[in-house]
């Protein structure tokens, strides 16, 4: 636990390396973060919460390739299991849902 919590202290860096393999995988998606660490409001056991928005045309069809895309992130990062990155992957019309709900912030990549 110690390692997730040394993660979410660099998540600044963890989350500009998400956004570079999701822009290599799905180009012409865009990488927000939300939740609690982009509140500023995080505590040691909070998850660190990416949406990913991705156009109609290149959405991953069904759960399974959307767990793909998260296997493959993973994967490129060698993530541990129990990393704190939550990986939301949403059309543009979902996205509102999420930004509606607080504040977001761009992720630029590495």
């Amino acid at each position: 636990m110690l390692q997730r919590r040394r993660m979410i202290d660099a998540w600044r860096k963890w989350v500009k390396e998400i956004a570079r393999i999701v822009k290599k995988h799905l180009p012409g998606s865009q990488v927000y973060l939300i939740g609690s660490i982009a509140r500023g409001d995080y505590i040691g056991a909070s998850d660190v919460d990416i949406l990913v928005v991705v156009p109609v045309s290149e959405y991953p069809k069904g759960i399974l390739a959307k767990a793909k895309i998260k296997s493959i992130i993973e994967e490129e990062l060698k993530l541990p299991y129990y990393h704190p990155f939550e990986i939301h992957i949403v059309t543009p019309s979902e996205a509102v849902f999420f930004m509606r709900r607080g504040k977001v912030l761009v992720v630029e990549e590495a």
